[in-house]
């Protein structure tokens, strides 16, 4: 099983929101009316992130297992290529996100190869991206899953279809993600 979010805003027209959907779009398999709900018949649940991801990390990701979780955010700033984030720090504006919980950690990436359209990065922010990524390897860890955990900070400029095929692309090409 895999679960693939974004974060989203009220009415869904941010990009991580829109790419979302189009990646969704790019499985055929998939009912178009169960998005955000369940899974499809490929073992891949598409959900949004509103708000806060507390409630979200609770509910979809806490005593669940999965083979593959990918975030999907979008990035605040004038980056032309897709981010992927490698490291969560322990940090929520300037507070702790977990007590007694190491300063930063390293989400479960498999090896990677040079891929023109995705940068490694290792900045998630200190806000919701960082808090739902550092809150699930944290929990990861701590049950000794060794689930593939990928999250992409999306620029903001680029057509949201672009970035759904730069995104898909990059995840068939690893069969360890078990996405088809």
């Amino acid at each position: 099983m895999t679960l693939i979010y974004a974060f989203a805003n009220s009415w869904s027209t941010n990009v991580s929101a829109r790419v979302l959907n189009e990646i969704a779009n790019s499985f055929p398999s998939l009912s178009r009316e169960g998005l955000g709900v369940g899974f499809d018949s490929k073992g891949i649940s598409f959900q949004k992130i509103y708000g806060h991801p507390k409630t979200f990390f609770q509910t979809h990701i806490y005593g669940k297992i999965y083979d593959s979780i990918i975030g999907l955010g979008d990035f605040y700033g004038d980056f032309p290529k897709i981010r992927l984030e490698t490291i969560a720090k322990n940090q929520y504006g300037y507070k702790p996100i977990s007590t007694n919980s190491p300063f930063q950690t390293t989400l479960n990436t498999p090896p990677l190869s040079y891929n023109p359209n995705i940068v490694i990065c290792k900045n998630m922010g200190n806000y919701n991206c960082n808090w739902i990524a550092y809150q699930t390897q944290l929990y990861l860890n701590s049950k000794d899953l060794d689930t593939i955990h990928l999250f992409f900070h999306l620029p903001k400029k680029l057509p949201p279809a672009l970035l759904a095929t730069h995104i898909t692309q990059f995840l068939l090409g690893y069969p360890i993600l078990k996405l088809i």
